[in-house]
């Protein structure tokens, strides 16, 4: 199971876990998410097979001995199953395994996949084992058609998962990485939106469902799954009371509701939260807008800040929020290519929230180069009398994962560049901005 989080995989996983014949893992491996992050820079590094697995084993102890602690002391379910130290050993040993015997990326989450299957059989023997990790969706891609695997996607309207999201980070510890900033929750949900989306189209592989439907009609949905899996005698399981969705936008303020409108609309439009789904029209319940008087640059998403303030480092894809004002119609930063990530030439590439390519470079291994990204080229996504909202993505050739690329560097985030501040040019003077 995957999907957006916050947005139905734990309730679904209780919902199938109370079926006859089924096993569910109460809680998150974050398995094949550790496969595909071995694997994010290319085929791991034979030089950094120990840091790789001290670091599957760190990262699988987490999910599976220290999160699950947290959530049994926390009121969850006192009989749930936890790992030993020797079993996530074991598990962790044989994900890396995987990694290095494989030929692809498809190859070592396949190789998971069995590793997974084998670490959840010594806590049950029922026919069917389930395991729901919202980064599970990212290996959809991968794996759907494998007759062996069911595969069930959730998603979720975008203002209940964003006050959800910033809700739970500040009392999870376990979630104290997530950002609670809203253009940082706007921009993990279009994310992970972008790939449901795509596993609605593979409709044969993936069975996908809205967590309105798992709440207000789960017999159907379960039924739906047991016929899939042939399960006999379905459990009922009680329609569940909540309040709606529809209703979340309350909680935010006019310019929030605006942001969040205006950068999920290409991906909550297909997943059925656009036109009349809020039961009155988008511009009502954005009256009112408190809008910032220069230019405003904010990261969305593939940013990773450094301590000094004035850089970071982007991932393979980093997606940012850029207000401008009417006399900007250009923006630029500084990008240096590490030689160290051993990437000979990095090709730089900005599009608008639309795909439409609007700037890009060429920086050399060991060099500085410089993005500029035309705004006056690019389509905003949402006007106003003072200026324009714009998304802005930059993606790279080719990003890297240091803690199974570089022998003795323990980075385990996915690299490609380090970045200054955005500058802008205007029509009648130059302004600085920093990320």
């Amino acid at each position: 199971m995957g999907g957006i989080p916050r947005g139905g995989t734990s309730l679904t996983l209780e919902l199938l876990a109370a079926q006859p014949g089924v096993f569910g893992w109460p809680g998150e491996t974050a398995c094949l998410a550790l496969a595909q992050a071995i694997w994010a820079g290319g085929a791991p590094n034979p030089a950094c097979r120990e840091q790789i697995e001290q670091h599957a084993r760190a990262s699988l102890s987490m999910a599976l001995i220290d999160m699950q602690d947290w959530n049994i002391r926390a009121g969850g379910d006192c009989n749930a199953a936890v790992a030993a130290s020797p079993q996530v050993e074991r598990l962790a040993l044989a994900v890396v395994e995987a990694c290095f015997a494989a030929a692809s990326v498809r190859g070592a989450l396949a190789g998971c996949v069995f590793a997974l299957d084998r670490f959840l059989a010594e806590f049950s023997d029922e026919p069917v084992l389930l395991e729901k990790t919202p980064d599970n969706i990212f290996a959809f891609p991968h794996l759907a058609g494998d007759p062996s695997t069911l595969w069930v996607i959730t998603h979720r309207e975008p203002f209940a998962v964003i006050a959800s999201l910033q809700a739970r980070a500040g009392k999870d510890p376990y979630a104290s990485n997530w950002e609670t900033s809203l253009e940082a929750c706007i921009g993990l949900y279009v994310r992970y939106a972008r790939r449901v989306i795509a596993s609605m189209r593979a409709a044969r592989s993936a069975l996908v469902a809205p967590f309105e439907t798992i709440c207000e009609n789960p017999g159907e949905l379960v039924s739906q799954i047991a016929g899939n899996l042939r399960l006999e005698s379905p459990t009922p399981f009680p329609v569940t009371d909540r309040a709606s969705d529809r209703d979340a936008w309350r909680a935010f303020t006019p310019t929030e509701r605006w942001k969040v409108f205006a950068f999920t609309y290409p991906v909550r439009s297909l997943l059925g939260y656009g036109g009349d789904y809020y039961g009155r029209t988008e511009k009502i319940i954005e009256r009112n807008l408190d809008l910032p008087n220069g230019l405003v640059v904010t990261p969305m998403s593939g940013v990773f800040a450094e301590e000094d303030a004035s850089r970071y480092c982007i991932a393979g894809e980093a997606a940012f929020s850029v207000f401008a004002p009417r006399n900007v119609d250009e923006i630029e930063l500084d990008l240096f290519n590490p030689p160290v990530f051993g990437v000979s030439n990095q090709l730089v590439v900005a599009r608008d929230g639309f795909g439409e390519v609007i700037g890009g470079c060429e920086i050399p291994s060991g060099r500085l180069g410089r993005l500029r990204v035309r705004l006056d080229k690019a389509s905003p996504a949402q006007l106003t009398a003072s200026g324009a909202l714009f998304g802005v993505s930059v993606s790279v050739t080719r990003a890297v994962t240091p803690v199974a690329s570089i022998p003795g560097n323990r980075d385990a985030r996915t690299i490609s560049l380090v970045a200054s501040d955005w500058r802008a040019r205007s029509r009648s003077a130059s302004l600085s901005v920093a990320a």
